[in-house]
């Protein structure tokens, strides 16, 4: 997952990615959200901290659900 998150969802900035060790010890976080469809395709990128960003990730969420 730690891999997955750092290397194909592009959650951190590139320098933040080369100095962390890939064994899984340390955690992500971010105030981004990332929106996967069901094939694991990423729809989308959301700023959880932006109101109108995170009413967006829910409407395609929603949009996908359908």
């Amino acid at each position: 997952m730690y891999h997955f998150a750092r290397n194909s969802l592009y959650v951190l900035n590139p320098d933040a990615v080369l100095n962390q060790a890939d064994d899984g010890s340390d955690f992500i976080h971010t105030n981004n959200f990332v929106l996967l469809d069901k094939l694991g395709q990423i729809r989308g990128y959301y700023d959880g901290t932006n109101e109108r960003e995170v009413e967006q990730l829910i409407a395609d969420i929603k949009t996908l659900l359908n």
